[in-house]
């Protein structure tokens, strides 16, 4: 008798969790369709690529980020206030304290005649 109970209790436990997967495939299948059908339908009314108000912002920057992205290594040279640090520098051994952590900095690319950005300002 105890062996029928426990087969008994094996099959109810297989078929709850086999109906619980089903009931939540299904659930998140639904969840799933009315998204697709809400993104579809958001690129269908609004086409807009670009957006902009009328007022021009200066583009600025942190001093962190501007040390995070000298710890990481440079793309090309920067200035920072006046003082021009070479993208092939040592982060570790250079003295980065001239960057104000906690300072917007203004952002003004030189760009060559081929298009490449040769230096970023920051002020």
């Amino acid at each position: 008798m105890n062996e029928n109970v426990q087969d008994f209790i094996y099959s109810t436990t297989a078929l709850f969790l086999f109906v619980l997967a089903l009931a939540l495939f299904f659930f998140m299948n639904d969840i799933s369709i009315s998204m697709n059908e809400a993104l579809n339908n958001a690129n269908r009314t609004d086409r807009t690529v670009y957006e902009t108000s009328k007022e021009a912002k200066a583009f600025t920057i942190s001093g962190c980020e501007i040390i995070v992205k000298a710890h990481n290594g440079l793309e090309c040279d920067i200035e920072v206030e006046g003082i021009e640090i070479s993208k092939n520098i040592d982060a570790c051994n250079f003295d980065l304290t001239i960057i104000q952590p906690f300072r917007q900095y203004e952002i003004t690319n030189r760009i060559n005649a081929s298009g490449e950005i040769v230096k970023v300002i920051f002020k």
